[in-house]
């Protein structure tokens, strides 16, 4: 397989792909004295920033038996470091919820609703904001990046959010998942390591007039007892095993969303605390996620 890049100047991509902003399929054109050759390549939904279109001229070339000939009015080329191309925004979001949430089993109609309601796009940093709805993590700084939206569903799903819920958000991110949660439950605190994250993330969400949340810098990654017992806890990163403070600062009926493990094999967890010492757990879905920052703990519960 070749590299995940263009090799040239460009990269060559089928008109159905630029909706989204982001190329399931890559072709890379590798440029020749006499010719382009053409490699007919999958790989794993290689993101790339989408710039300008431009209509591929009718040059030589060798062609795949899976492939129609390089000129056809099918394929254009993206040249790299001209102006970034308009994405029908709105359009992204009803494909992502249509196209990549549902297929997920994620039904439930509030939780849909409140994906097609809340502008992700307004979460993340504007030269990421034409992927906003793509099926990617999309980087935040400090090594951090967003859930991909289909896990941000299956996660809001499973919580099964009341308006009574207390919930405990750990790592606000870009604030778009605090944003979520606020619009099912009376009141979100979500508490974020970096000082810079949180303060974006406040903009966003006051921007946004969303009002129940309440964020706080600090490390979170063992516990954070400030406002206990919570109706629901969140953790946006991955955690190796899940620490104790945390399960005991659920009130009981709680439930905790957590992915646990370490790469390559990691579990979405559903935890509900049943009686004072007792827990059950729910395995949601495998994926992965980076892990929450100083996220070692030296106590935790087994299961």
């Amino acid at each position: 397989m070749l590299p995940e890049k263009a090799i040239g100047d460009g990269v060559l991509v089928h008109r159905t792909q630029l909706e989204n902003a982001y190329l399931l399929l890559l072709l890379e054109i590798v440029f020749a004295s006499r010719f382009h050759r053409v490699y007919d390549t999958l790989v794993r939904r290689s993101v790339w920033p989408v710039k300008a279109i431009f209509v591929l001229i009718r040059r030589p070339c060798i062609r795949s038996k899976n492939l129609l000939p390089f000129h056809h009015p099918s394929y254009f080329v993206l040249f790299r470091g001209v102006p970034t191309m308009r994405v029908d925004l709105d359009r992204a979001r009803f494909n992502m919820v249509n196209q990549q949430i549902r297929p997920w089993e994620v039904l439930d109609h509030q939780v849909l609703d409140a994906l097609e309601r809340i502008p992700r796009d307004r979460f993340v940093p504007s030269a990421y904001r034409n992927l906003a709805y793509a099926d990617t993590s999309i980087p935040l700084g400090h090594g951090q990046a967003t859930m991909r939206p289909p896990i941000e569903a299956r996660m809001i799903q499973s919580l099964a959010l009341r308006p009574s819920d207390m919930v405990l958000e750990v790592g606000t991110g870009s604030g778009f998942i605090t944003a979520l949660l606020a619009s099912f439950v009376k009141h979100v605190y979500s508490v974020e390591l970096y000082a810079d994250l949180l303060q974006e993330a406040q903009a966003r969400l006051t921007a946004l007039g969303i009002n129940n949340v309440t964020l706080e810098q600090g490390d979170a990654a063992l516990g954070w007892h400030g406002h206990a017992p919570y109706d629901v806890i969140v953790l946006t990163g991955s955690v190796r095993d899940i620490p104790n403070a945390f399960l005991q600062s659920l009130r009981r009926g709680g439930r905790l969303f957590a992915i646990v493990g370490t790469p390559p094999v990691m579990e979405a967890q559903l935890i509900t605390r049943m009686e004072d010492d007792a827990y059950a757990r729910e395995d949601l879905f495998e994926t992965t996620l980076p892990p929450l920052v100083d996220s070692t703990p030296s106590r935790y519960f087994p299961f």
